[in-house]
């Protein structure tokens, strides 16, 4: 009677043991949670986790920038580049093939005319033989009649020249040589090596150049309707099946070739403001369709590959490609929007700074503000036939006090920020032009042979220096050269009125050139902020 209870006891005493254990384990798991969550916030509210890079987005496109490896979203692109450019060559490779046969086939049923025409050839060379090269020899004067009908037997087999086709460059004798058919004349030397040349060309000479001229104008079209058809129809099955290998890697190449960074800006007699800013690289938009934004980013990619000289255009032409279809632009725009729903809705940012944004993508954001109840504001379009909108803009929650914009001027190149002031700061998305070429020379004499600085000059005697009230004025995006290193001259020489000068800027580079090119190198996005005294 008693082995049932005993039963009982013990099996009641090992499930209090173990739920003490597991009461343990729980609280013990919690404690250092909460120590964690504690130091987390500690380093949050002190900045350098802000410093790095935005929190993390909802979305995979934006998370990928602001998890612990910051540059895996470079490193997505690379191997996105890696992976489709074989599949590339390889497409390539058929098409070309199928096009060969095709073209193959068509000069076969040509046959008949290469061989006309190598004898209409043969004839006139017959002529330049027997009646213009002995008195070539003889240095004599030679026969404009004779060289006329030279010139009439190689045209009618020529036909039209095909510009910019070396196999279709004539063998006549130009207006300007048959000026030349005296001994005195300048000309007559080159006409005698003319007549010489032609009159002593063989039948595997002809044969060669008219089987050459023959291909260039099939491949010209209009000569060979079933050729024209069968490589058009040829195309179409390689842009099916190139589209089709490329839609793959959509997300891949709507990315930009900056990071996303994000900073607490120290501001003069008010709370620290945290600001995001993004160079979102240029895509073309059906407003203005140019290339210029990722034709460079494409060109660095590709040379990033290390493919074979013989490669690199197929390759860089199939990624220019992929990256102006309306698919991939279009989630470029939803990544934009993406970014500023996340930073802004989250509160994670109290403004966001972009730039390099196309005038579709404007209207994009716009729309979204005015759904959100936020506010945005751009600089004007660079409207220069041919180049990028490359608008800045400053997008916010609250309500702006002031906007306005500079224009700035690097040569011939022109960039104009948008600005906005809340309260006693003004806050400008900057995007520094870069020098078109080498020679090029900029007067930096009124700022100490600093491009940047003299960007900062020209935006406090605007921004800081006009309106007393204005405390602080920050100035963030892309500066298109390694801040780090130039804060030391920027507090060395502060503008008129500015009595402090910091830089907000990630530990590590921000561009994928760099990513390629420089590892170590500085960041080139970040905040500049210029103060009044922080007392007043």
């Amino acid at each position: 009677a008693q082995a049932p209870l005993e039963g009982f006891r013990l099996l009641h005493l090992r499930s209090s043991t173990m739920l003490n254990c597991t009461v343990h384990v729980l609280r013990s798991f919690t404690d250092r949670l909460v120590s964690m969550l504690r130091t987390f916030a500690a380093l949050f509210r002190s900045g350098p986790i802000q410093s790095v890079l935005l929190k993390e987005s909802a979305s995979e496109i934006n998370g990928a920038a602001r998890k612990a490896n910051p540059m895996q979203t470079f490193e997505k692109f690379m191997q996105a580049g890696k992976e489709v450019s074989p599949e590339i060559l390889v497409l390539a490779s058929t098409n070309a093939s199928q096009q060969e046969s095709a073209i193959v086939a068509a000069m076969a049923r040509h046959e008949d005319l290469v061989r006309s025409n190598v004898q209409e050839m043969e004839a006139a060379a017959e002529l330049a033989r027997t009646k213009l090269l002995p008195a070539a020899k003889e240095g004599q004067a030679l026969s404009l009649d004779e060289l006329k009908s030279v010139n009439q037997k190689i045209a009618a087999v020529e036909g039209p020249a095909l510009p910019g086709v070396a196999a279709s460059r004539t063998e006549t004798f130009t207006e300007a040589l048959l000026r030349g058919v005296e001994p005195g004349s300048k000309l007559y030397p080159a006409l005698v090596k003319k007549v010489e040349t032609f009159a002593n060309r063989t039948t595997e000479d002809f044969k060669t150049r008219e089987t050459e001229r023959l291909r260039a104008r099939l491949l010209a079209g209009k000569v060979d309707a079933e050729l024209d058809d069968e490589l058009q129809r040829i195309q179409s099955e390689h842009d099916t099946a190139l589209t089709t290998a490329l839609s793959k890697y959509t997300e891949s190449f709507a990315l930009s070739d900056h990071l996303q960074v994000q900073h607490s800006i120290p501001v003069a007699g008010s709370k620290p403001l945290i600001v995001g800013s993004w160079n979102v690289l240029e895509y073309p938009g059906e407003s203005n369709p140019v290339m210029n934004g990722v034709r460079p980013v494409i060109d660095i990619l590709v040379r990033g590959l290390e493919l074979q000289k013989a490669d690199v255009a197929t390759v860089s032409a199939a990624l220019v490609k992929l990256v102006c279809t309306k698919e991939v632009c279009k989630y470029h725009t939803d990544m934009v929007l993406d970014y500023i729903k996340t930073t802004l809705g989250s509160g994670a940012c109290q403004v966001v700074l972009l730039q390099e944004v196309n005038l579709d993508e404007q209207k994009a954001i716009l729309d979204l503000c005015s759904k959100e109840g936020w506010h945005g504001h751009f600089s004007s379009a660079i409207e220069d036939k041919g180049q990028c909108d490359a608008m800045t803009a400053v997008i916010c929650k609250e309500p702006f006090d002031e906007v306005g914009e500079i224009e700035v001027k690097r040569n011939n190149k022109r960039r104009n920020f948008a600005a906005a002031r809340l309260g006693s700061c003004w806050i400008v998305s900057c995007h520094l032009p870069l020098l078109t070429t080498v020679k090029e020379v900029e007067d930096l004499s009124m700022s100490f042979g600093s491009y940047p600085l003299k960007i900062i000059q020209q935006v406090w005697a605007k921004f800081g220096m006009q309106n007393p009230a204005v405390k602080t004025v920050v100035i963030g995006g892309d500066w298109n050269a390694p801040i780090r290193d130039r804060i030391s001259l920027f507090k060395e020489h502060l503008p008129d009125g500015c009595e402090d000068v910091s830089l907000q800027a990630p530990p590590h580079l921000t561009t994928f050139n760099d990513y390629l090119v420089e590892p170590d190198h500085s960041p080139i996005d970040g905040f500049v902020t210029l103060r009044k005294h922080l007392a007043a």
